[in-house]
C-alpha cells in the first residue's frame, strides 16, 4: 500500500512538473557558422534562424554581446513567433558585421607614405549572438531590455590583415604639383617679358593737323 501510494505522489509530481514545462514560453536558435574571417573594412552578414517549440508565442530580438557590440552592424528586428514552430520551420534574421581598420600603418609624415607589415598576432573578436525573448510593448517601440535571455551562439570574428609596401602617392602628387608650378611661372616670365620688350606704336607724323 506505500509502495502504491509513492508511486501515484510521483505520478501527481511528474505530471505537474510536465505541465509546467510544456506551458513555458521560449526561443531557439539555428546556426552553420560560429567564426568568420574578414578583411579590414568590410562587411559581412551571415543567416540566423530562431524557433520556439514552446506553445506560448513570443517576440524574439538578435543583440550581440558586449564583446561583439563594437563590431556588429544590424541584428533586424524583432520577430514574431507562433507557438510550436520547430528547427524546420524556423525564422531567418540576418545579423551584419562591419570591421574597419585595425591594424596600426607605419607612416611617415602625417598619415602619408604608409605601409602595412603586418605583425604575428591577428586581431580577434569573440562573444555571442544573443537570441532574447523581448515584450509586446518593447518589440513595437524597437528599444527596452530583453526579459530573459534564451539561448546564445558563439561567434569569433578573425581581422586579416594584408601587408602592402610603402605608398608614394602623396610623393608623386607633390612632384606633380611642384614641376606644374615652376612650369607655370617660367611660360608667365617668358610671356611678360616679350610683351615688355616689344616697341610701342609710334603716331603718324605725316598725319595732317
Amino acid at each position: 500500500m506505500e509502495n502504491k501510494t509513492i508511486i501515484a505522489v510521483m505520478l501527481v509530481c511528474f505530471l505537474l512538473f510536465s505541465q509546467g514545462v510544456s506551458a513555458r514560453s521560449g526561443v531557439g536558435l539555428y546556426w552553420e557558422e560560429d567564426s568568420l574571417l574578414v578583411e579590414e573594412q568590410t562587411t559581412k552578414c551571415i543567416e540566423y534562424k530562431v524557433y520556439n517549440p514552446w506553445e506560448d508565442s513570443v517576440n524574439v530580438r538578435l543583440s550581440p554581446s558586449e564583446e561583439l557590440e563594437g563590431v556588429t552592424k544590424s541584428v533586424g528586428d524583432s520577430t514574431f513567433i507562433v507557438g510550436d514552430t520547430t528547427h524546420e520551420d524556423a525564422i531567418p534574421v540576418e545579423v551584419c558585421f562591419e570591421v574597419g581598420d585595425v591594424y596600426e600603418n607605419d607612416c611617415l609624415f602625417l598619415g602619408t607614405m604608409c605601409k602595412q607589415t603586418c605583425g604575428d598576432s591577428i586581431v580577434k573578436y569573440e562573444g555571442k549572438i544573443l537570441a532574447s525573448e523581448v515584450s509586446t510593448e518593447e518589440s513595437q517601440a524597437g528599444t527596452g531590455s530583453a526579459a530573459a535571455i534564451a539561448v546564445g551562439a558563439p561567434m569569433g570574428i578573425s581581422v586579416q590583415c594584408s601587408p602592402s609596401g610603402r605608398d608614394y602617392t602623396f610623393v608623386y602628387v607633390v612632384v606633380i604639383v611642384v614641376v606644374l608650378a615652376l612650369v607655370g611661372l617660367i611660360l608667365y616670365r617668358k610671356f611678360r617679358r616679350k610683351k615688355e620688350e616689344m616697341p610701342m606704336a609710334q603716331p603718324d607724323q605725316n598725319i595732317k593737323q
